[in-house]
């Protein structure tokens, strides 16, 4: 926001003066936020109201910074650091949100991809969030927020199970597009993989799975796994690296392992070149 000239003192006051008696500040109320700055949020956190509860005030390092509490349509209790600066008559703020949900309510994976990217298939439904942050940078114009999910789950391949142990989801705005990118670690009949997805614009996720580079791999294991009742191969048979990938054009079932397993959705298809 351009101001004329604005100390830190100046700038302090403008907050504390918007302080009410239950320690809750309408940051708009202050006149700091200015449209630019308003779009930008509000671009990426749809409806958010920029309102903080129980709050309080540091002040150094030549910002203003406010602490408290706030909420995100899919999560209730989310801690806030809101810290605004200004230089060259400019107001600037940086907003950060976070949730370590297992100090209270779970985090519906679900709900916060269609807060985020509405529109965008589900693809990782019933799971839930075990870390989430997020932040905003008016002086860059930086939207990212990072969601941590932890915890046994599969997803139904067949004839075997894709056991995923944690996935890491980033979501990110630039240009007035919001983009999603996953990265996580998952087992296919005991062999470890590293996970990938992106989100395409017709809101597709694309996955992707693969050895670690130079990594030995039973052969025996993986076609035992993958096609049961099949002829048995020597121990001996091993491969350095096996490439896998997905694509998912409807949300694909995920279930835990203690779950009957279910055939696989007609457009869900694996290749697993060997």
């Amino acid at each position: 926001m351009i101001l004329a000239q604005i100390s830190l003192e100046e700038l302090e006051e403008r907050v504390r003066a918007h302080f009410t008696d239950q320690r809750t500040l309408a940051l708009e109320s202050t006149g700091l936020i200015d449209e630019d700055m308003d779009a930008l949020v509000r671009g990426f956190l749809p409806d958010y109201n920029l309102t903080f509860s129980d709050v309080s005030l540091t002040v150094g390092d030549g910002q203003v910074t406010i602490h408290g509490q706030s909420s995100l349509p899919f999560v209730q209790e989310l801690t806030a650091e809101v810290a605004l600066s200004a230089s060259d008559e400019q107001v600037h703020m940086a907003l950060r949100l976070s949730a370590e949900p297992e100090e209270g309510p779970a985090i519906d994976l679900a709900s916060c991809l269609d807060y985020f990217l509405p529109g965008a298939e589900t693809a990782l439904p019933g799971l839930s969030i075990s870390a989430f942050s997020l932040e905003i940078d008016t002086e860059t114009g930086g939207c990212e927020a990072r969601v941590t999910i932890a915890g046994d789950w599969s997803i139904d391949l067949g004839a075997t199970a894709l056991a995923l142990q944690s996935l890491t989801l980033e979501i990110a705005r630039a240009g007035g597009q919001t983009t999603g990118a996953i990265t996580g670690v998952a087992n296919v009949a005991t062999v470890p993989l590293a996970v990938s997805a992106r989100l395409d614009d017709a809101g597709h996720w694309s996955f992707a799975a693969a050895t670690e580079q130079e990594r030995a791999v039973s052969l025996a294991s993986v076609v035992a796994a993958l096609l049961p009742g099949s002829a048995a191969l020597p121990p001996s048979c091993r491969m350095s690296s096996w490439p896998t990938s997905a694509w998912l054009s409807r949300p694909a079932q995920a279930h835990s392992p203690s779950r009957p397993s279910r055939r696989p959705p007609s457009s869900y298809r694996s290749a697993s070149p060997i």
